[in-house]
């Protein structure tokens, strides 16, 4: 009896202890790339901290280099001083014109006085002009050292960029093993179930065909059997009903991911309009892979939602990978920005070195 629910049966058993065995082998695959993501991150972290480092080093020579430039400053300010009070000192005594003396000697004396005032006043100028060519060496040397520092905190930027990736793909990769073992447990189930209803299957073929019949017990089975029929006819709307879920479902689903990519053509044009996208070749990578980004979805959006075929799972992936790219290019941008903004300020404090050289 019942050879035609049986073989279905026996079907769908041997499909559900296939998933059973898929969703083991998926399970693996996830915890496998897991391993690998943890075994990673170490390596990330030690690279986190040695930019630490090289950052703490970087500032340390700045500040020595600074140093420098502040005693180089004073000392260009105390020449500065001096020579304005010898300036004052051979302004006070008349400068270069002589005041009339009735006394020959008392001119003699004046003279004597003003070679030293004058010789005093070039000693000070000659001092200050020293003072001020060590100040612009030392302001010379700290620029090596301000870039260095730029250069170090950018790479320290990306290195921690890199661990919070990291550990975003290995929450995320967890929350992937959470679900495959989840769907280890929920195929089993099913095993359970469709072993159970063959068993019960064979129960209910014993009563049937038990010596001799009994016709209580025949009505009863009767009764079983036409309920399990109506059942069956419900559970057959709900499996429609759910198509039709999953159908509308997915409809906007893929409308979604057609804004997405309408979305990234924009952001490609605005990319290759970009006056400096030249100077980051990695750039002409990520506009070639959004044209074909693009190009995927213009292949299917002329297709009705039951017909397209859109690889989703492999636009998440392709569109992650350009994100990394992106911040790796922003890091590279930062970092040049930033040492455009040194030789700004370089320039500006060259401007005013000279300025404040000038005789007041």
């Amino acid at each position: 009896m019942y050879e035609h629910i049986r073989a279905n049966l026996a079907k769908d058993l041997d499909a559900a202890r296939g998933r059973v065995d898929q969703a083991i082998a998926h399970r693996d695959q996830v915890a496998a790339a897991l391993g690998q993501q943890q075994a990673a991150l170490p390596g990330l972290q030690a690279a986190v901290t040695a930019a630490e480092g090289t950052l703490a080093a970087r500032d340390a020579d700045l500040a020595a280099a600074q140093a420098v430039v502040n005693q180089r400053t004073a000392e260009r300010n105390a020449a500065e001083d001096e020579r304005d009070s010898a300036q004052e000192a051979f302004d006070a005594n008349g400068g270069d014109e002589p005041p009339f003396f009735d006394n020959p000697e008392d001119l003699r004396r004046w003279h004597v006085v003003h070679d030293q005032l004058q010789q005093a006043l070039r000693d000070a100028r000659d001092a200050l002009d020293a003072a001020q060519g060590h100040l612009q060496d030392a302001i010379d040397a700290r620029a090596p050292f301000a870039a260095a520092v730029q250069a170090a905190a950018a790479s320290l930027a990306q290195a921690r960029d890199r661990v919070t990736a990291q550990n975003a793909t290995i929450a995320a990769t967890q929350r992937q093993l959470a679900d495959a073992e989840a769907a280890i447990t929920a195929a089993r189930a099913d095993v359970d179930a469709i072993a159970a209803q063959v068993t019960a299957l064979d129960q209910r073929e014993k009563v049937l065909t038990a010596e001799p019949l009994d016709r209580p017990t025949i009505e009863k089975a009767a009764d079983q059997e036409e309920a399990d029929l109506q059942a069956g006819w419900h559970h057959r709307r709900e499996l429609f009903e759910r198509r039709v879920t999953f159908r509308d479902g997915r409809a906007g689903v893929l409308a979604a991911a057609d804004t997405t990519v309408d979305e990234l053509a924009v952001v490609r044009s605005q990319i290759a309009a970009w006056p400096d996208a030249a100077r980051f070749p990695a750039l002409a990578g990520v506009v070639a892979q959004l044209d074909q980004v693009i190009a995927d979805n213009a292949a299917q959006r002329h297709r009705p939602p039951a017909e397209r075929t859109d690889d989703l799972a492999g636009l998440h992936t392709r569109l992650a990978a350009l994100t990394t790219t992106l911040q790796d290019v922003t890091g590279a941008a930062t970092a040049a920005r930033d040492q455009a903004q040194h030789d700004l300020d370089k320039a500006r404090d060259d401007l005013v070195a000279h300025q404040q050289e000038a005789p007041r």
